[in-house]
């Protein structure tokens, strides 16, 4: 039984003879921030909300990542991206108090136990609902996220439904910016490449690929990942965004009518406009199967004439991928504890695949890319990465060589402690966050997408508190 307490006396106001609690003290009570009226409001988290029972288990809020461009939905509580711990160990599920562990995003009906669940909730529960092809044959129509149409992250602590199928155990090792990064790009790639692109590539090795990203510089190593650990050939793939393809001289055209495959993740109309002219366009029915242009959530343009020669998929994550999201934080684990003296290839920090020197010969697209800098470097390069983060642009994280636990692979813009202290300097510029700070920032149109919060939740204490 989860229990909230928290002690500091009553104060007597002399005037109206009523007892009231200092700030101090309510800042001890659990809160959510809720967005009203595109503002974000600290509201208390009642006791009740916590009890947990046989098919739930709360939790203590540790970190939330935060996309200030779409995260933020009126009348709920922001955040997708959820990491916590248990306040207590729980033998029952197998949890540790010690436990690092994610909040898969997406649910099912049949993890909200809802009494009217959809049609493909009730097939899954016919069948196995711990396999990955259940739930690619049957995914949730509900749209349970949260964040989304559930209160997310962004709030003490959280009551998770049916804990062992809604939370992963992070790994020992991997760096907990990576698992909430993850989600962004890697994660759908992955999808898609299990169950699309792989099998195309099977039948045609030798397609080209394009990926078009909202940066590649930053955000390339999210692909490399999964392309690493399915073992592609990476001299097939090419990344760009739209800010090299309008600012390089030529670029367009050379990319022009190249690419059996266009993957699209970056926001907007613009890239979905430009993955149709650069995909290749035979104009015949019998390429549609083996063309594809991806597009990679709802913030990614539409298109509103299909192709007749190219298969268009709008790639959206569900329940089904919590089984891809565990094998590549294994994966993340087993490339973080890679020998130094290990003959293996590690990612690296990725300059742009667009640089002007591209553009002078395109005769093949083996041509353009230089692999060693670009995807690649053998493990003598690690010990010199492996002392900074993937997250500034070369940001030194310790003097001496820290453990492989620290490396970050993923690119992250931000990283501020959230806090109700009010003797805390609070400010858009310093590192600890309030939730004005946040709502400054909403005020301001903050662009940062990849942004890390620390929680500072309530203490344990202990009080008798009166919530009207």
């Amino acid at each position: 039984m989860f229990t909230l307490t928290v002690s500091e006396n009553p104060v007597n106001d002399l005037h109206t003879h009523t007892l009231y609690l200092t700030t101090s003290a309510v800042n001890l009570l659990p809160i959510r921030r809720r967005l009203i009226n595109k503002k974000l409001k600290e509201l208390v988290i009642l006791p009740g909300e916590l009890a947990s029972s046989t098919l739930s288990l709360v939790l203590r809020i540790k970190h939330v990542a935060l996309n200030f461009t779409r995260d933020f939905h009126t009348n709920l509580v922001p955040g997708s991206r959820i990491i916590g711990k248990i306040p207590t160990g729980d033998k029952r599920l197998g949890f540790g108090r010690n436990d690092k562990l994610m909040v898969f995003p997406y649910l099912t009906c049949w993890i909200q136990g809802v009494l009217d669940p959809c049609e493909n909730c009730i097939a899954v529960m016919a069948k196995d609902i711990s396999t990955y092809k259940s739930h690619l044959r049957n995914p949730c129509t509900a749209n349970w996220k949260y964040g989304k149409t559930l209160d997310g992250g962004l709030k003490d602590y959280i009551k998770v439904p049916l804990p062992q199928h809604s939370l992963i155990r992070i790994p020992n090792g991997v760096s907990l910016h990576d698992c909430c990064f993850l989600y962004d790009i890697a994660v759908p790639f992955y999808s898609y490449c299990r169950d699309v692109l792989c099998s195309l590539l099977e039948k045609t090795p030798d397609c080209r690929i394009l990926v078009i990203l909202g940066d590649s510089t930053r955000e390339a190593n999210d692909c490399l990942l999964v392309i690493h650990h399915l073992r592609l050939d990476h001299l097939l793939i090419t990344f760009t965004d739209m800010k090299k393809l309008n600012e390089i001289p030529g670029l367009l055209s050379t990319y022009a009518n190249k690419f059996h495959h266009v993957l699209v993740f970056a926001a907007g109309q613009g890239p979905v406009t430009a993955a149709l002219a650069l995909g290749l366009a035979t104009g015949l029915e019998s390429t549609k199967a083996r063309h594809t242009i991806a597009l990679f959530g709802d913030h990614v343009g539409r298109i509103y004439s299909e192709p007749p020669d190219r298969t268009v998929h709008r790639v959206n994550l569900s329940y089904k991928d919590k089984f891809l999201m565990e094998e590549l934080l294994q994966a993340l684990a087993d490339l973080n504890s890679i020998k130094d003296d290990d003959t293996h290839p590690t990612i690296t920090y990725m300059q742009s695949l667009d640089s002007e020197d591209t553009v002078t010969n395109h005769s093949t697209l083996s041509e353009q890319l230089d692999s060693n800098e670009l995807y690649m470097e053998w493990s003598t390069s690690l010990a010199k990465k492996k002392k900074l983060r993937f997250k500034g642009e070369a940001e030194v994280v310790t003097t001496t060589s820290p453990s492989r636990g620290h490396i970050s692979w993923l690119h992250c813009d931000r990283d501020f402690r959230l806090c109700l202290d009010d003797h805390c300097d609070h400010d858009t510029l310093k590192r600890c966050h309030s939730t004005n700070v946040i709502n400054k920032l909403l005020q301001d149109r903050c662009t940062l997408q990849r942004v890390f919060y620390t929680n500072r939740p309530a203490s344990h204490v202990k009080i008798n508190a009166f919530i009207f």
